[in-house]
């Protein structure tokens, strides 16, 4: 009986300070206590901000939540802002995170892809003492201006010099980046390439065979 009486005793102060604690609109004034909403609130103190639709005016609008009698100085009412407003707020920050997302990406993989389009103009162009200087340290050991050419000659061959590369995906991590992309013969010929490169001393150098 005992626990029975206490439990009884606890639910009825919880519902009696839920009556206490008013949920005001931030646009008309109308209030409502959170017991009347359906709610409990037990032995909390301050304030808090609840985002609902006011049953009154029919605005949206961040609604506060405090304790009657407790001296609490609420903000003037403000006209209540429709719907697509929230909405319209909402997806702009979303693409505006989504902007500053892509800028933080495409700065971090400028780099890499400078130095594989640098390297691949380079060859279109016959630069080979420039293609061989966009290698790293261990690919300039295997190779000379000479023996780079001599690779490439056997594609230029069929299909002509390299037009273009163009990146299609890229992958960072550790001073190690991988780029994914499209080779383009000056007859329009075009095949996928895998580029390794390694951060040296700051700058970003192929690491893959040319």
């Amino acid at each position: 009986m005992g626990d029975t009486a206490g439990r009884g005793g606890l639910k009825a102060a919880m519902e009696a300070e839920s009556r206490e604690w008013l949920v005001r609109c931030p646009a008309c004034g109308f209030e409502r206590s959170v017991a009347e909403m359906g709610g409990t609130r037990y032995k909390a103190r301050g304030t808090k901000k609840s985002f609902l639709r006011c049953p009154n005016c029919r605005g949206f609008g961040w609604h506060t939540v405090y304790r009657a009698g407790t001296g609490v100085r609420l903000a003037p009412l403000r006209p209540s802002r429709p719907l697509w407003w929230h909405i319209g707020v909402f997806v702009g920050v979303l693409l505006l995170f989504f902007v500053v997302l892509f800028l933080i990406l495409n700065r971090a993989s400028a780099g890499p892809r400078d130095a594989t389009t640098g390297y691949f103009a380079a060859v279109g162009a016959g630069d080979w003492a420039g293609a061989r200087d966009s290698l790293t340290v261990a690919q300039r050991d295997q190779v000379t201006p000479a023996s780079l050419a001599a690779i490439w000659e056997a594609q230029e061959r069929t299909h002509g010099p390299v037009a273009s590369f163009d990146t299609n995906s890229f992958s960072i991590k550790n001073g190690r980046a991988r780029i994914t992309g499209m080779l383009r013969y000056r007859d329009g010929t075009t095949e996928t390439r895998v580029v390794q490169l390694i951060e040296e001393g700051g700058t970003w150098k192929i690491a893959s065979a040319p």
